[in-house]
């Protein structure tokens, strides 16, 4: 049952009932406590919490019915289990107790096996039930804590649309891509909370829980991606401008997908010329790199290899990221760089502006772009940059 000793309260005006049932629940490992009428049982309870209440029905000026209804007053005891001890077989006797929200009926002589039984049943069910509610606190917490940052993301994306000179023509197309990619992880989501709050048991709380927290994950992820093309093709992001060691930055990103390059079983072959150094904006180069290297791994056949060079020439320095897969239809590739949807399809892994990003990305720091098919199998992804600071 764990580390903390479950509560019970006995709740009997006869002394030798509460004798042998303290001694059963003792042996099991129960914290007991003792009321002799229904005005101590209410006393107990307000300075106290109980998990489960075993409540004697007869009982003189307090019964067990007007104890029970009393208790439920109490919202701390709302929802604790209540079970009566009871020498009445009789049907109204069972649907009175009921009405009064409790749990269970034993019937005097009571079996040990079945006491003991049904009281382990109840706390169990009780405390499924108030892991589930955890759950569904911190969830909701979650989910109010990310509709804060996409409202927040949709208002500065919205704001900085506005200066687009690109907005006439832009604008149904956004809202398009906008709608889709938040609609299906926000029905992922409420989706998951509704299958929690209707749940009985915990057995399937870890499985929901993935679900959710991939839903957000992807929501999170479009929200800053949205943002930061906005900053991007609007130009009011501003470069951090530093020397960086592309070799380094290049095989830091490879590592981001180890599980992807394991599970696929890919060999990435790097044929990269000695150091080579370049100046620009860190962060904006690692997520231009983390993009294509993700979509060449994703395009890649299983047991295959990805291959990505890296030259320098006199005044260029060129990297080609290379896939065996089936590449890009040449429709495609007329408009890989645009962030909407084409013809009702996007022709990259990640449905959503990775690409697009890329170019943003690129044309900021002068550098050029070029997607490919190989004669053989596969696409390529190509860029140059100059050698001198930008």
């Amino acid at each position: 049952m764990g580390d903390r000793k479950f509560k019970i309260l006995i709740v009997d005006d006869n002394p030798q009932n509460l004798q042998v049932l303290g001694n059963i629940l003792e042996k099991n490992d129960y914290h007991v406590e003792y009321a002799q009428s229904g005005s101590e049982a209410l006393e107990w309870i307000k300075n106290e919490f109980f998990d489960l209440i075993l409540l004697d029905v007869m009982m003189p000026e307090m019964d067990g019915f007007e104890t029970c209804g009393k208790i439920r007053k109490n919202v701390d005891y709302n929802d604790v289990p209540i079970i009566f001890l009871t020498a009445k077989t009789d049907k109204s006797s069972t649907v009175k107790g009921l009405e009064l929200n409790a749990q269970d009926y034993i019937s005097k002589p009571f079996d040990t096996a079945e006491l003991t039984a049904r009281i382990k049943t109840h706390i169990e069910l009780k405390s499924s039930k108030d892991k589930l509610k955890n759950v569904n606190i911190w969830l909701e917490e979650k989910v109010n804590e990310k509709t804060i940052e996409l409202v927040a993301a949709n208002k500065k994306l919205n704001e900085s649309l506005d200066e687009l000179k690109k907005m006439d023509k832009m604008k149904n197309h956004f809202l398009h891509l906008t709608s889709n990619e938040i609609r299906t992880p926000l029905t992922g989501i409420v989706g998951t909370l509704n299958l929690l709050k209707n749940q009985e048991a915990a057995s399937t709380l870890k499985d929901l829980i993935d679900l959710l927290e991939k839903s957000i994950v992807r929501l999170e992820s479009f929200a800053k991606k949205a943002i930061l093309t906005t900053e991007l093709s609007s130009k009011s992001y501003v470069l951090d401008s530093k020397e960086i060691n592309l070799k380094e930055l290049i095989q830091f990103c490879i590592l981001e997908f180890n599980d992807e390059i394991f599970n696929k079983n890919i060999n990435i072959n790097e044929v990269f010329d000695p150091e080579i150094l370049i100046s620009g904006d860190k962060d904006l180069f690692f997520k231009m790199f983390s993009y294509i290297i993700e979509n060449a791994i994703a395009h890649s056949p299983v047991n295959n290899q990805v291959e990505i060079e890296l030259r320098k020439t006199d005044d260029k320095i060129i990297c080609r990221i290379i896939d065996n897969g089936e590449g890009f239809k040449p429709e495609a590739i007329e408009d890989i760089f645009s962030p909407f949807i084409i013809n009702g399809t996007n022709y990259h892994k990640i449905n959503d502006m990775s690409m697009y990003i890329v170019k943003l990305i690129t044309d900021l720091h002068n550098g050029e772009i070029k997607v490919y098919n190989k004669k053989d199998a596969g696409a390529c992804v190509e860029l140059m940059f100059n050698t001198q600071k930008i």
